[in-house]
């Protein structure tokens, strides 16, 4: 077994914690396959038995309730079920639902009903036009509520008021617009929370983009080796999005959190989450001993 040493992968080596930084970012923010990745750690001394586990996409309540038993905020969700049934049953939950969503429901009947969903589609527009708007004059959270309140809520009013309308004998209970239309209704009071809350978005889709190279790259997920390393797999690909999220470089972040690692309370651990380290150590950054050295 190699020795370890404070700031040095393998004894007789020169790589320290850089190398560990820089094969997470290569991975997880570069999507190089683990695969290769695994080459790379034979190349240097180290023969891990590869299993055929793979990481996938997991949605259920039991990945839930661990998550959230002690959350009281509020919750922005898809339509999917599960979430669904949670975010009812937990009374301590605001629940709001993603408006990009419903939105594809509408768009999913464009191609065959394009006259029909126009209001529908025009008026979601509308909002997003208003958020753009509030966004490019960095609006306060105080003046983007009254902004919401006096433009954007009208506009939610027409659509669902246009919902009731074309809801009629007309729509057959199989038509894709009926069923389009029933999953807005159906989530009105979730769907109405952006208009009470500000600092809400309107959709899920800053989530969606960290989670999407997960399901693009598949095939690149394959060889975790064991299911604990699957698990750690998820844990430093939240962490690497976290880091765009906030705008910090990962590999800066991670190199600083492996040299801090050792000397920091084991009490004080939530100060090495990304938004909080960025307060705290962006402005003193640990680096590696190998800084300047072309490493």
């Amino acid at each position: 077994m190699p020795t370890w040493a404070p700031n040095q992968l393998f004894e007789g080596s020169y790589a320290d914690v850089s190398f560990i930084a820089g094969m997470l970012v290569d991975k997880f923010l570069y999507h190089l396959p683990l695969h290769r990745q695994h080459q790379r750690l034979q190349s240097n001394g180290i023969d891990l038995a590869r299993s055929t586990l793979t990481l996938w996409a997991r949605r259920s309540i039991e990945l839930l309730r661990p998550i959230y038993e002690e959350f009281t905020g509020t919750l922005l969700i898809d339509g999917y079920g599960a979430y669904q049934a949670y975010a009812s049953a937990n009374q301590e939950l605001t629940h709001a639902n993603c408006w990009v969503h419903w939105r594809r429901k509408f768009d999913e009947c464009k191609k065959m009903h394009p006259e029909e969903v126009t209001v529908a589609l025009e008026k979601i527009g509308e909002l997003y036009k208003l958020e753009y708007i509030n966004k490019q004059q960095q609006l306060s959270n105080n003046k983007k509520g009254q902004t919401r309140l006096e433009k954007s809520k009208p506009i939610v009013d027409g659509l669902f008021q246009w919902c009731q309308d074309t809801v009629g004998p007309t729509l057959s209970p199989k038509n894709p617009i009926r069923k389009a239309i029933q999953y807005g209704v159906n989530r009105e009071a979730q769907l109405r929370v952006v208009l009470e809350d500000p600092a809400l978005p309107l959709d899920t889709n800053a989530v969606e983009r960290q989670i999407r190279p997960i399901k693009l790259g598949k095939n690149n997920w394959m060889f975790c080796w064991t299911e604990l390393g699957a698990e750690h797999v998820g844990i430093i690909q939240s962490l690497v999005a976290t880091c765009k999220m906030h705008k910090i470089d990962p590999y800066t972040y991670l190199l600083d959190v492996l040299l801090r690692v050792g000397d920091h309370p084991a009490s004080k651990v939530h100060e090495r989450i990304p938004r909080i380290w960025k307060q705290l150590f962006a402005e003193n950054l640990f680096r590696s001993d190998l800084w300047g050295k072309g490493q």
